[in-house]
């Protein structure tokens, strides 16, 4: 078959009642979640919550600036609190809380994207780790 891949199924397939009366319930949830992130997020007495750190280091990020994540509870943490404004600006591996490759995707960045702020001729610094 030769044709539009989206335009051939929509031909194909028969029209489907949508239910969206789980849709305002999800959306409460939600809600109520990122009330929960927000709370914990201004926990910053010693120990500090991960959840405040990641908050401010989202709050600390320059809306283009790339940022690696490193496994385990980092991802977890800056996946829900550290917003991304732009495609590949943030790389991680979700879900697999592997430890270890935030190093080399960090070491890898300015070659992959040398005109990115903080790297190549903009200006050039090391990277942070969390």
């Amino acid at each position: 078959m030769l044709a539009d891949t989206g335009q051939a199924l929509l031909g194909a397939t028969p029209k489907l009642a949508v239910d969206t009366s789980w849709l305002p319930k999800m959306r409460a949830v939600r809600a109520q979640y990122e009330a929960e992130l927000a709370t914990m997020a201004r926990d910053t007495e010693a120990p500090m919550h991960p959840a405040a750190l990641a908050s401010a280091l989202a709050r600390a990020l320059p809306v283009d600036a790339l940022a690696v994540y490193d496994g385990g509870q980092t991802t977890f943490w800056s996946d829900d609190l550290t917003p991304v404004h732009e495609v590949r600006t943030r790389f991680h591996d979700p879900g697999m809380s592997q430890l270890g490759l935030g190093p080399a995707r960090g070491a890898g960045l300015p070659h992959a994207f040398p005109a990115a702020p903080g790297h190549g001729h903009v200006r050039q610094h090391e990277p942070v780790w969390v």
